[in-house]
């Protein structure tokens, strides 16, 4: 399964939605690919890793991998369960591929009207199986 965490605007949580849905399919023994597409290549931090080819690297997870590059490397995909992209901000041709490769797109966003509009820009755009994701809410007492 192909998943893309993608949003034209940043920060609204895709490198944590990314970073914690990859560890939560490791639980279920599947094989996972975290493909890193952003220029900051913060995945990694999140865990140990260590370095295994120019760019990949693995986790304590033993099922989890780290791949970082801002091109898709279509031979990778087959050899995971899972692969999620990490995409960065913006809709340019790389993000478009990822998300036209993937069976679904989380688009995480916070309460906010711009991060909200964001979505729509999506679905005006054609695109489908997305799935809104509502970041940064606060329960109120």
């Amino acid at each position: 399964m192909l998943i893309s965490i993608s949003n034209i605007k940043g920060g609204v949580g895709k490198t944590t939605t990314a970073v914690n849905s990859a560890a939560a399919f490791t639980l279920k023994r599947l094989r996972v690919l975290l493909y890193d597409m952003d220029m900051q290549k913060a995945c990694r931090f999140f865990f140990e890793t260590k370095k295994i080819s120019k760019n990949l690297f693995s986790t304590e997870y033993n099922n989890l991998f780290i791949y970082e590059n801002q091109k898709i490397d279509k031979s990778l995909l087959n050899d995971y369960d899972i692969v999620i992209f990490d995409t960065p901000a913006g809709l340019n041709k790389k993000i478009k591929t990822a998300i036209n490769l993937s069976d679904i797109t989380i688009v995480p966003t916070i309460p906010s009207l711009l991060a909200i509009r964001t979505y729509n820009d999506l679905i005006d755009k054609g695109y489908k199986n997305l799935r809104l994701l509502l970041n940064g809410v606060e329960k109120k007492e």
